[in-house]
Formats: C-alpha cells, structure tokens, sequence
C-alpha cells in the first residue's frame, strides 16, 4: 500500500515539471493544473453536442427508407442514453477539469503581459512576461548564421518534388498504390 502511494506522488512531482514559469508571476494553482494537461488535451463537453443537426440530417437521409421508423427510434435511445450517460456522478471531474480550463482562460486573457508556449524540447510548457519572449524570437529569427531570409515561400516547389519522388518509387514498384495514396499530401503549411 505504502509503494502506491510512493508512486502516486512520483507521477505528481513529474506533472510539477511540465510547466516553467520563467516570471515573478505567481501562477494560480488552477492555471498550473490546466497548463500541465498539455496542448493536446481535449476534454469536450457532452453537452454542446448539436442534438438537432444530428438529427435533422439523420431524417433527411432515412426520409425514403422503408425502415426509417425503426432508424428514428434507434438513434432516439443512442441520443437519450448519451444524455443519460453524460449525467453520471463519474462526469463531475471532467466537469471540474472543463472550468478550470475555462478559468485558466480567462486569467491568461486578463493576464495580456504573459506568453504560454510549448518548450523547443518536450512537452514542457513554458510561461514568460511577452517584452522577453518576442526579444528572444527576435533575436532567434535575426540570427544570419542559422537563418536565411528567402523571397519566396518554397513549400509548393518542394512539395511537387516529394510528390513527384512518390510517383517515381510507385511506378517502379517500390510502394503499392495504397502507399503511395497515403504518402501523397496536397495541401500543407511551412515549418
């Protein structure tokens, strides 16, 4: 029993590390835990799901279906037993999480002078008065000997070239169609 808790409280002091405040801002303990969840952390709430769309585009598609009663019926209990199921009492903490996101939110809104941004490394996040962080993105993208400015924006050219290179590998028999659908992108943004 002792080594769970040992353990639980491991688990704890790694989530501490996952945000660095480099300001004298004392941070919320509420804005912390919302912060360590990461930018990838989804937590939607069941009960903004739009119930009537789903709905009228179930009926426009089954109108002309000879089962369509028996459709109506079966996506009413799917809907009815959602709402039922997101009333559990096991749904209070995701309820808890959601308004500390949303309270998080809005002290960083308030909070205008603060930067939240993800660590080069990691899934660290990192918080910083905003006069410091863009001095130091100013001083990191002014740096001629790391970076080149450049007149045009080559992500097209150079996606035409791997797209190109995929076509060549497909033709030789080097990857199957399914691949090379896979690999083949169209649109895609700069790093």
């Amino acid at each position: 029993m002792e080594s769970l808790k040992a353990k639980q409280q491991a688990e704890h002091a790694s989530c501490d590390n996952w945000v660095q405040n480099c300001t004298d801002e004392i941070l919320p303990d509420f804005v912390t835990r919302s912060l360590q969840l990461g930018s990838g952390y989804n937590n939607p709430d069941p009960h903004d799901a739009p119930y009537v769309r789903v709905l009228s585009e179930i009926e426009s598609a089954v109108q002309r279906d000879p089962s369509a009663d028996i459709i109506r019926h079966d996506v009413s209990n799917a809907i009815i037993n959602h709402i039922n199921y997101t009333k559990q009492p096991f749904h209070d903490e995701q309820e808890k999480v959601r308004k500390e996101i949303q309270m998080t939110k809005k002290y960083l809104r308030e909070k205008d002078e603060l930067v939240v941004t993800r660590a080069d490394k990691g899934k660290t996040v990192v918080v910083m008065k905003r006069d410091e962080y863009n001095e130091k993105m100013q001083t990191l993208v002014n740096d001629r000997e790391t970076y080149e400015p450049i007149t045009s924006d080559p992500t097209k050219r150079t996606l035409k070239r791997i797209n190109a290179i995929i076509d060549v590998w497909h033709e030789k028999g080097f990857i199957q169609y399914s691949e090379r659908t896979k690999l083949k992108i169209f649109n895609c943004n700069p790093p």
